[in-house]
């Protein structure tokens, strides 16, 4: 009979000890890894896209006046302001325009944050700040006044609903579109309960992007048509019913969308701006689509308030027109 081996205990344990922690590592690593990649990809298309616009893009007019910024992609404005996104994922406000919606500010002022998040994009209401993660996690800017319009602090919803566009009217009623482009509405969201309850679907349509405001809820569908849809019932912002009943296709195709005060605008395939006509309480869609007559070509991406028309132009910077 052969006498069993016996070795210290410390020894036998060590081994099964030290492998899991290596896994950990390993498996940290990874994931440190995986997530870089995904940003540098984020940004990396980013970057294609702006570019490859950039190539054939006319001149931008010399009478829009020139508010500049570094690398501009993303732009909102609201009571809170004037906010852009650059293609870091650096989020910065327009000083000198909380409240003061025909001001153009005098400086761009970066956002302290907190939590080292990395914005893909932000809209501005009426209280707060709404923004995505380049993860598609959803917070708001808490601490927004007068006194200091940039805020203090993101704060994350407690759900974990991922949405890849946002947006938010003056009465704080928000809208998103989840990552597989169907239309959200947040419950219970509003000036006075910023968070709301929770994210209901909206469905009817397929979205790519979202708008909102006063004249109503406005997207543009998902595919390379690209086609205007509107939300009967939401015309004004109501308090009540505020999800509206069903959409309509309005004639148009546009790169982008713009739901301000009192009109949406749209800018096309080649940069050209248009707004819609005719739009009142009795016929929330208006009549048509009117070419802006501002003489300009290559802006992307339009914002409007109270008169004022942002843009930001394919050089990644932004221009601003009052009427």
């Amino acid at each position: 009979m052969t006498a069993s081996k016996s070795y210290p205990r410390s020894t036998v344990t060590m081994v099964p000890t030290c492998l899991k922690r290596a896994m950990v590592l390993l498996v940290a690593f990874g994931m440190m890894a995986h997530c870089q990649r995904m940003e540098e990809d984020l940004v990396a298309e980013e970057t294609d896209i702006l570019e490859a616009q950039a190539l054939d893009s006319p001149a931008v007019a010399a009478y829009w006046t020139t508010v500049g910024g570094t690398y501009i992609i993303r732009m909102s404005v609201g009571r809170c302001g004037v906010w852009v996104v650059n293609i870091y994922y650096s989020v910065f406000y327009r000083s000198n325009t909380y409240d003061s919606p025909k001001s153009l500010g005098d400086a761009w002022l970066g956002v302290p944050n907190d939590k080292l998040l990395k914005i893909r994009q932000v809209s501005v209401g009426y209280s707060t700040v709404w923004a995505i993660n380049q993860y598609y996690g959803v917070y708001y800017r808490e601490g927004i006044t007068a006194s200091k319009p940039r805020g203090d602090k993101w704060v994350k919803l407690s759900d974990n609903t991922k949405i890849k566009w946002i947006t938010v009217t003056q009465k704080g009623h928000v809208w998103g579109l989840s990552s597989s482009q169907k239309v959200m509405y947040r419950e219970g969201a509003s000036n006075t309960n910023i968070a709301g309850t929770e994210w209901k679907t909206v469905s009817g349509v397929l979205l790519d992007t979202i708008t909102a405001g006063k004249s109503g809820v406005w997207g543009l569908n998902y595919g390379l048509t690209r086609k205007v849809w509107y939300r009967e019932g939401t015309y004004g912002d109501p308090e009540t019913n505020t999800v509206g009943s069903k959409w309509t296709d309005v004639q148009g195709v546009f790169n982008y969308i713009c739901a301000g005060d009192d009109k949406v605008y749209g800018a096309n395939y080649t940069s050209e701006i248009f707004y819609r006509n005719g739009m009142t309480a009795a016929s929330p869609v208006g009549s048509n689509w009117g070419q802006t007559e501002t003489g300009v070509n290559g802006l992307y991406h339009v914002a409007y308030v109270k008169d004022v028309l942002w843009a930001i132009d394919y050089s990644y910077t932004v221009r601003a027109k009052v009427f």
